[in-house]
């Protein structure tokens, strides 16, 4: 699954309404529609468990999610059309393009349209980017001694059945880890065969072990090094800071950063609610939150508000110096494509 981690509540920031405020119509419009369903958003990604708090409360709605992949939120869109379930979705910047060509988003200006840069978002509204995060290290000490900082530490011998990414032709967050990968190796995201390349060195060697990066799986022992986002290891490190000091390594040979968009459902039911609460992600309010999850907020204006607690959790900057964003978003559906087919090929059935 895409979504797998959880930050506790903490500072009281439920009470807050920065931004503009919703538009009354809308509102009434929304608490008569009385719910809103997601797929993968559920309370243990990211901080959407005080955001989900915040929004239903405010708004007299009630919430349900099931949580799925990036892809798999799409399918679903498209095969409930006669019968829709969800209302909302958060896919990876990538899928983007690729449910908009498909018909499965519904689009839609946010309040706040104007401030998001236009790399991170489809022209006509269909999704937007509301934070991103970067390709990192999350490392378990108990079970590491050398805590790798690069991608070349990856491939030596003493992390034999120890490192763990989740599966790139359905999760986002893996196919940034091997373009983060083929940019260390001197490639980039229109040249990703370094980065193939170099994981399927790393499922030969043994180093690469078959199992989720998950929370549950570092908590039980089953996983040493994970490859994720910086804000999971960051919220993996909160909940298990009385069983381990996780350590959240930031690449420093190279790594990219992936942006995930918010998203309503084409055949939703209740359109109402899932753009009061598109307003809502948007919102100043909304992107704080987003940063008190550890994730960069999308909107660049915010990051002036945010509270010195929130600063402070933050890894250290210096860690960031060779992020390498990605530039080719018009190309990244066939390079999401081609990542799933080279990873299939020749990383899985080698």
């Amino acid at each position: 699954m895409k979504k797998i981690m959880m930050v506790s509540a903490g500072l009281a920031l439920a009470a807050l309404s920065f931004g503009l405020a919703a538009d009354d119509d809308m509102v009434a419009k929304a608490k008569a529609e009385g719910k809103i369903v997601s797929y993968g958003i559920p309370n243990d990604w990211l901080n959407y468990e005080e955001m989900w708090n915040v929004f239903t409360k405010r708004y007299s709605v009630t919430h349900a999610d099931t949580d799925m992949s990036s892809a798999e939120e799409i399918g679903k869109f498209l095969a409930e059309k006669n019968a829709p379930v969800a209302d909302v979705g958060d896919v990876g910047l990538a899928f983007g393009p690729i449910g908009t060509e498909q018909g499965a988003f519904l689009p839609y200006k946010n309040k706040y349209w104007k401030e998001i840069p236009d790399w991170a978002k489809g022209a006509d509204g269909h999704y937007a980017a509301a934070y991103y995060g970067a390709v990192a290290f999350i490392v378990n000490p108990k079970l590491v001694k050398n805590i790798p900082l690069t991608w070349h530490d990856l491939l030596r011998p003493e992390y034999k059945g120890k490192i763990a990414i989740n599966d790139p032709r359905k999760a986002a967050n893996a196919q940034y880890a091997v373009i983060a990968a083929a940019m260390a190796f001197g490639g980039s995201e229109t040249n990703i065969q370094p980065g193939i390349d170099f994981f399927s060195k790393l499922q030969k060697s043994g180093n690469l072990k078959p199992i989720v990066p998950s929370l549950a799986n570092i908590q039980k022992g089953e996983v040493a090094i994970g490859i994720n986002w910086d804000y999971n290891g960051l919220n993996f490190r909160r909940q298990l800071k009385s069983e381990m000091d996780l350590q959240i390594r930031i690449p420093l040979d190279a790594t990219t950063t992936g942006p995930y968009a918010p998203v309503i459902n084409a055949f939703t039911a209740r359109p109402n609610v899932a753009k009061l609460f598109m307003d809502f992600l948007f919102s100043d309010e909304g992107q704080i939150l987003y940063a008190k999850g550890g994730a960069q907020p999308i909107r660049a204006k915010i990051r002036a508000k945010l509270p010195k607690e929130v600063l402070a959790q933050m890894i250290p900057t210096y860690q960031y110096k060779k992020v390498k964003p990605i530039v080719a978003w018009k190309q990244m559906p066939e390079i999401v494509k081609g990542i799933g087919d080279k990873w299939a090929n020749e990383v899985v059935e080698q």
